[in-house]
């Protein structure tokens, strides 16, 4: 398991993101700039993640 420091800056903030169909943050428009970010960022690795088979482990 690994940490992603970049969740703890919107992570217990509910009202600044829901999850889609998928499981991918999906910002609302109380985020501020750098919870988008972080929140960008943790998509693309989750992302990654999936397209490298790594999600199964």
């Amino acid at each position: 398991m690994k940490i992603v420091n970049e969740l703890s800056v919107f992570i217990r903030h509910y009202d600044w993101y829901s999850k889609d169909k998928n499981g991918f943050f999906v910002p609302t428009e109380k985020a501020p700039p750098e919870a988008v970010e972080a929140m960008e960022y943790c998509n693309k690795l989750a992302k990654r993640d999936i397209e490298n088979d790594m999600h199964i482990i």
